[in-house]
């Protein structure tokens, strides 16, 4: 009733803008540490909850994780792992450090200390995406950007298809990054010698249905049966 009243009292010249339908997103993690709600565990480093915030204040590398997710059905018991192959993690983050060394950013498919997925952001605006596999760190790639020193960024985190993109403020740096998976696990944060601040953790996964893309650029199509003729691809078509 209220929108009709609206649409009523518009002039008959204004067009009412229409938006298509954003697919459908559950949310897994909403973390704002005000207080903490998720199921946080240390696994390395000094943590603490400071202005409904969370911040690391070692001088070492500083992990921490969340140890229990839901599933997208409210009635399926919590898992150990974030169960699903796709998701968005994202998160606010403040790395108090200046020199480049010193770094901040998010883990994901965490299996323990020595095995895990980063992405990684330094003071000088360098962006690394690394893999760290029985405590040796790969770096996979890695991109600069614009960003002040000290002040808060948002960082995501997307992982789809296989693919992963790496976002900072909304603005892709990175994107579909081919690497290799180290199975489900766990998210979290991570800091390297300085003190960084985290809000907003947030990691979401679709459900239901999602708008459909294919580039051709992986040289496979997505379930793809010709009907009749001939078809091929070939150089991204």
């Amino acid at each position: 009733l209220v929108l009709a009243i609206v649409l009523c009292m518009l002039p008959m010249h204004v067009a009412v803008a229409q938006t298509d339908q954003e697919p459908p997103t559950a949310i897994i993690v909403s973390e704002g540490f005000s207080p903490l709600t998720q199921s946080w565990e240390v696994a390395s480093g000094a943590w603490s909850v400071v202005d409904s915030t969370y911040r690391s204040t070692g001088t070492g590398i500083g992990i921490s994780t969340i140890t229990s997710y839901r599933y997208v059905h409210p009635a399926s018991p919590p898992a150990p792992v974030l169960d699903f192959d796709e998701f968005t993690l994202r998160a606010r983050i403040r790395n108090h450090g200046t020199a480049l060394p010193q770094t901040a950013g998010l883990v994901y498919q965490y299996q323990d200390s020595g095995n895990y997925l980063e992405a990684l952001v330094a003071p000088n605006g360098t962006l690394t995406l690394i893999r760290v596999q029985n405590g040796v760190a790969y770096a996979i790639d890695n991109a600069l950007f614009s960003l002040p020193a000290q002040s808060w960024f948002a960082l995501e985190v997307q992982r789809r298809q296989g693919l992963t993109t790496v976002r900072i403020n909304g603005i892709p740096v990175l994107e579909d990054v081919e690497h290799e998976d180290l199975g489900r696990g766990q998210i979290g944060l991570i800091t390297q010698g300085t003190t960084s601040t985290f809000d907003n953790v947030w990691v979401g996964v679709p459900f239901g249905d999602q708008p459909f893309r294919e580039d051709f650029t992986e040289g496979l199509t997505q379930d793809w049966q010709p009907v009749s003729g001939e078809w091929t691809v070939a150089g991204g078509s």
